[in-house]
């Protein structure tokens, strides 16, 4: 049975609640966020309602220019270490009993669940000198002394491999 479409304005009724969230938490901070974009910003950190373009050509500098293709081009790896990973797990997934697969989903989706500040402080006590990975290298064998891996490339690929690897699995 094919449900019938909305004829009154009050069909309507549910969705009021959901669009005046997206207006107050999405619509007006952002258009806000644009809007001072284009203000001068006066000594102390406050913005003069003066159009101008300047933050833009500020952001277009070879500084800011630099950091943004940096940002890229660490996404971009992310991006192909993620599916690099997740596309034979998923798929030995698939081929996997019905039992394995619900197990696997549950670890996934309780890896969603965490705040990334947790993780985030995982990962630095993780990779930190004191109390990290290097200690149990150093304890098997493996390295003479412990060393922090923090901060580096490497620590940051993994922490954001790790915040995007569920995401790309599912």
């Amino acid at each position: 049975m094919k449900p019938e479409p909305p004829h009154k304005l009050a069909d309507y009724a549910p969705l009021i609640f959901p669009a005046i969230m997206l207006i107050v938490f999405f619509v007006i901070p952002f258009s806000t966020m644009i809007t001072v974009s284009f203000f001068k910003r006066q000594q102390g950190g406050f913005y003069s309602p003066e159009f101008v373009i300047d933050n833009y050509a500020r952001f277009l500098s070879p500084f800011f220019g630099g950091v943004l293709g940096f940002s890229l081009i660490l996404a971009v790896i992310v991006a192909l270490v993620c599916v690099a990973i997740a596309f034979p797990f998923t798929y030995a997934l698939t081929q996997s009993p019905r039992r394995v697969q619900v197990i696997w989903l549950i670890a996934l989706l309780s890896i969603l669940s965490l705040s990334e500040v947790i993780i985030g402080f995982a990962w630095s006590t993780l990779l930190s000198r004191t109390a990290g990975i290097t200690n149990l290298l150093v304890a098997a064998g493996l390295m003479s002394e412990p060393q922090a891996l923090l901060p580096s490339f490497g620590a940051v690929l993994t922490g954001m491999v790790y915040q995007a690897l569920p995401y790309t699995v599912l």
